[in-house]
């Protein structure tokens, strides 16, 4: 998957496991090569009311 997006297994790990805000490209990148919408792949992390940042977010 990491090697069909163009992107490193880590930036596949991290918004698998939601471990941190990807950036927009890696995002992008992973999406495409999912053939889905960027927004699908954080869809549940954003929707869920209960959802939390990580740990390590800085906003």
């Amino acid at each position: 998957m990491a090697h069909r997006a163009g992107v490193s297994r880590d930036t596949v790990q991290r918004i698998e496991h939601a471990t941190n805000n990807p950036r927009l490209t890696g995002l992008l990148l992973v999406a495409r090569a999912l053939e889905t919408e960027p927004a699908d792949l954080l869809e549940e992390r954003f929707t869920d009311p209960g959802s939390k940042p990580p740990a390590n977010d800085s906003r």
